[in-house]
């Protein structure tokens, strides 16, 4: 995939980024059964820019990651109007999750 704008790089990597602390912080209690659900807004300057949701879902022996990130404020009246999506599913081994 190719990017042409810095601001949507941004806002995938961001999106990347708070997933990847997401999973961090609810590692140890991968073996038991519980969902978050967390919302953030990207801004730089204290301009808001964009917002990320993610979710993540954990069972007995599955879990189920997604997260939506997009461009809004003023970047995105004047510059981009970018939004990514991605989400993965596995099985929970030990501490540790293993993607389908």
């Amino acid at each position: 995939m190719i990017f042409r704008s810095r601001a949507a790089l941004t806002t995938i990597l961001a999106a990347g980024s708070a997933l990847a602390l997401i999973t961090a912080t609810v590692g140890d209690r991968a073996h038991a059964e519980g969902n978050l659900d967390a919302s953030y807004t990207i801004s730089f300057a204290r301009i808001p820019v964009g917002e990320i949701t993610a979710t993540v879902v954990f069972g007995e022996s599955e879990y189920a990651m997604s997260a939506r990130a997009r461009a809004g404020g003023v970047l995105k009246a004047l510059l981009v109007d970018g939004e990514a999506s991605f989400s993965t599913q596995g099985t929970i081994k030990g501490c540790r999750l293993l993607p389908y």
